[in-house]
């Protein structure tokens, strides 16, 4: 599913940690006539966040505050080398199993890479943050060293593990798998397969 709208930068971010939510707000000027289900892409400056889902709104000057369903996650600053790969499929978790998004960023001059699974519904959501092993043809691999979700709070706590993936035309996600363990994590095992 593509996102309906488009958020522009400069936007700034209330992390509200209560119900999961974030609420985010236009510095430029309200954001307004936002129903809840609208999917936005969200495009801050020198960075790039997963699609993300209006969860609620609230009366406010101007227009509405707009909560979304899930936690931003937000590319390192003067990412010029940051790579990006999104799709659209099924996530299969512990905790959640049904439709979601797919966000990989890799950083091959930094050897870094992250992987976000957010579930479309109910404000899922797991992040594997680690070390890139191998890029090549579409067949990526990270070492996870750390992991965070949303049934732990958005806590990053260590982990051990790894995620192989498979992209795409240069932009898309295809396929992921990650498995990882650490102290507290019960859920770190994830398989996302893009809607053909």
């Amino acid at each position: 599913m593509k996102p309906s709208k488009f958020l522009k930068a400069p936007f700034c971010v209330d992390q509200r940690r209560k119900h999961r939510v974030v609420k985010i707000q236009s510095l430029n000027s309200p954001i307004t006539g936002l129903a809840v289900g609208t999917m936005l892409a969200l495009s801050p400056v020198g960075g790039l966040a997963p699609v993300a889902t209006v969860a609620s709104r609230e009366p406010a000057s101007g227009g509405f505050n707009h909560r979304f369903a899930d936690r931003i996650t937000v590319a390192a600053a003067n990412s010029k080398d940051n790579q990006s790969y999104r799709g659209s499929g099924t996530i299969d978790n512990a905790r959640f199993r049904g439709a979601g998004l797919g966000t990989l960023i890799i950083n091959p001059q930094r050897n870094s890479g992250s992987l976000f699974l957010m579930g479309t519904r109910g404000g899922f959501s797991v992040e594997y943050i680690g070390r890139l092993t191998q890029v090549f043809e579409g067949s990526v691999q990270i070492q996870v060293t750390q992991f965070r979700s949303s049934e732990m709070g958005y806590r990053t706590v260590p982990a051990t593990g790894t995620c192989e993936l498979t992209t795409s035309a240069g932009v898309n996600l295809v396929r992921a798998v990650c498995s990882v363990s650490g102290a507290g994590i019960d859920h770190g095992r994830s398989a996302f397969t893009t809607n053909r």
